[in-house]
């Protein structure tokens, strides 16, 4: 955002209102006044904005300018992921270069399901879910949303977790209502550990890919 160039004449004083998002470091006000040995300004960093200030001004005659310049506030958030963005899975890229904050449990509050590639939770279980905190800005915030493509999908709501402190974190939920979850080749993750299913499933099919493999060059062999 930059606004600048505002000019104002025959004032003797101005009143600052603190309209800005201030908590965001990265913003500024500048009030000052062109006059005739020089310019002159105050500049306040946002930190210390001031709120309802009055400004007297030396010369009415002289314009005032009123500038302020920034960048848009870098808001974190904390997201908690459970399936596909978990580390070492397909969808983890995505939120690779976040902070991570640590694995840990939800309330046991939900359901987890399968739908092959992926989970999906659902709300008004009995079950505790496990996966990986992690606080994320904006900008990869909105990726999530466009993955999970909320809210017409699955939707982001905020959820407690079961940590040393309380812990709300965006949470990835989808309704019971949706066609997916009530399809019957749709199995149940009673534990709520989309991870050591997803890789335990692998491994198994991998396995009688194996053997699948070694029994046809022993049948191949013996032919």
């Amino acid at each position: 955002m930059c606004v600048h160039g505002m000019r104002v004449y025959g004032l003797t004083s101005i009143r600052v209102y603190c309209f800005l998002p201030c908590s965001s470091s990265s913003f500024s006000l500048s009030i000052g006044g062109h006059r005739s040995q020089g310019n002159f300004w105050l500049t306040f960093d946002a930190g210390c904005l001031p709120v309802d200030s009055d400004f007297e001004l030396q010369d009415p005659e002289a314009p005032l300018r009123l500038s302020v310049k920034g960048q848009p506030s870098q808001k974190q958030y904390n997201v908690f992921v459970y399936g596909s963005l978990l580390p070492d899975l397909h969808n983890h890229w995505l939120i690779s270069n976040a902070e991570f904050l640590g694995y840990h449990k939800t309330q046991p509050n939900f359901d987890m399901f399968s739908l092959g590639q992926f989970p999906a939770v659902c709300g008004g279980g009995h079950t505790a879910i496990s996966g990986a905190l992690y606080r994320v800005n904006r900008a990869t915030r909105d990726k999530l949303d466009l993955l999970e493509q909320h809210p017409t999908w699955y939707r982001r709501e905020k959820v407690e977790l079961l940590t040393n402190r309380p812990t709300l974190a965006w949470m990835y939920l989808m309704s019971r209502e949706e066609p997916e979850i009530k399809g019957s080749w749709v199995k149940s993750v009673p534990s709520g550990d989309w991870f050591t299913y997803f890789t335990a499933r692998q491994a198994n099919a991998l396995g009688h890919h194996l053997n699948a493999n070694s029994e046809l060059h022993a049948l191949n062999s013996d032919g």
